[in-house]
């Protein structure tokens, strides 16, 4: 009999020292940065204590009996696996060539302020505990599909101020793990499930294109899945225990895989459901992951690319001299695949541009904002449109190169209501910020880093 092992998530949003990020919006997690710092330590041996203000290495392949992270932290760019872990309080930093195997015996957790940000291979195969303004932030692949695990409980997040959150790039490989959601997960990646239970005081939010694939899928509250932008997927091929609607927003797609039963007793809501359905590439007709452009001879040179395509007929290319009245410029076929497109623009001002993605039935929905200078001269930040009506904002960079920074908004007695680390490219770029949890009022935004600032900018949100 194939055993299903049990992942807890106890999620809580808008408290502590994370009280702005609320529902759809999750800590940005530690910026990727070179592995060797000035003043950064290898590390080299076994039984090393990593206190405040020190911060550590890891290069090569190897293995490491004993860590103590007191305050400091660990950032790994080889191939580490660790046996024995005491993480007290301070970061760890997983690089994109790094990988940490963590194989020992149960990490502690036992004070506040641990924080794990992940652009690598994170693999547990033993028990981890996450506690007390803690948050564990994925842009890599959190991979626990090889464990055999030997309690039920092999990932805890135990405190209600911790936080769980898949970025876009991210995978969660967990395909005989329960997810039992007791507060909120933010999923922007692809999150693999045994089954998948939101209890009572639960909520899952998903980003555009995101996937989570489960056997059996249970709901406890009224509406537990949102969607923050675009549109989300969810599939299932077992049982769909529906004890109050699962969803209000038809962005959400519920994929019925072969052998999928009826939900009961309640519904899915409002959700759009595909029946029968292969898998959610083919239920998202189209998953965009980038829109840029840049700056060319006597034009502008658009480009973008897909993660996913199905019965999409074309791109339309649409352009505004202010940002709200647009107009078709162009139109180019989709490949129906993932594709990589360009479309070279004339322009002799500053002109907004989107991309209309047409399906064949004609049903269609919009990218982000981008705006195009002729040259730049400096870096901009426009919010598009402004004042704002709806539940969301395309904030539009133009930057002199590529940076990584934080933006923050802020009401007008200077509190902190949201915060965002972006890593921008250079020339245009957009994104679409989530404001569905923002109250009317006036706002400032802001982008910066050590040596990059952007004018701050006013925000009117009018309800």
């Amino acid at each position: 009999m194939k055993r299903i092992r049990v992942f807890a998530v106890a999620l809580f949003l808008c408290v502590a020292r994370f009280s702005s990020f609320c529902q759809c919006t999750a800590p940005p997690g530690a910026a990727s940065n070179n592995c060797t710092t000035p003043g950064s330590i290898q590390l080299t041996s076994d039984n090393t204590n990593i206190n405040t203000g020190q911060e550590y290495f890891f290069t090569g392949s190897g293995t490491i009996n004993s860590v103590n992270i007191n305050g400091g932290i660990l950032r790994i760019c080889g191939n580490l696996s660790l046996t024995n872990l005491n993480f007290n309080n301070g970061s760890i930093i997983v690089e994109p060539s790094g990988s940490l195997n963590y194989a020992g015996s149960a990490a502690t957790v036992t004070s506040s302020n641990q924080e794990i940000t992940n652009y690598g291979t994170l693999m547990m195969t033993q028990n981890y505990q996450l506690n007390n303004n803690s948050f564990l932030v994925n842009h890599g692949t959190l991979d626990m599909s090889l464990t055999d695990f030997l309690t039920a409980t092999p990932l805890i997040i135990g405190s209600p101020d911790a936080f769980l959150v898949n970025e876009p790039s991210g995978l969660f490989n967990l395909p005989t793990l329960n997810a039992n959601i007791n507060s909120a997960f933010i999923n922007r990646g692809t999150s693999q499930f045994g089954n998948l239970t939101i209890n009572s005081q639960g909520s899952v939010c998903m980003g555009a294109g995101s996937v989570i694939i489960t056997n059996n899928i249970t709901n406890n509250p009224a509406n537990s899945i949102s969607v923050e932008s675009g549109m989300a997927c969810i599939s299932y091929n077992g049982q769909a225990v529906m004890n109050n609607q699962l969803s209000n927003t038809s962005s959400l797609f519920v994929c019925r895989l072969a052998g999928s039963q009826n939900p009961a007793p309640s519904s899915f809501g409002s959700a759009t459901v595909l029946n029968p359905c292969t898998s959610c590439q083919v239920a998202l007709p189209v998953s965009l992951v980038s829109f840029t452009g840049s700056p060319i001879d006597n034009g502008y040179l658009l480009q973008w690319t897909t993660a996913s395509e199905d019965n999409v007929q074309s791109f339309i290319i649409e352009s505004s001299e202010d940002g709200t009245n647009f107009q078709p410029l162009g139109e180019v076929n989709a490949n129906n695949r993932p594709s990589s497109y360009t479309f070279d623009a004339s322009i002799q001002t500053k002109t907004f541009f989107r991309l209309k993605m047409v399906d064949i039935g004609g049903s269609f929905k919009y990218s982000a904002i981008l705006l195009a200078m002729p040259s730049i001269k400096s870096n901009q930040l426009i919010i598009s449109p402004n004042p704002v009506e709806s539940d969301h904002v395309d904030l539009i960079f133009t930057l002199l190169s590529d940076v990584n920074g934080q933006l923050s908004m802020t009401d007008m007695t200077g509190q902190v209501v949201k915060q965002q680390s972006l890593q921008l490219k250079e020339g245009s770029s957009s994104i679409r910020w989530s404001l569905n949890i923002v109250p009317a009022g006036i706002y400032l935004l802001s982008f910066r880093n050590e040596r990059v600032q952007i004018e701050t900018e006013k925000l009117v949100k009018v309800r």
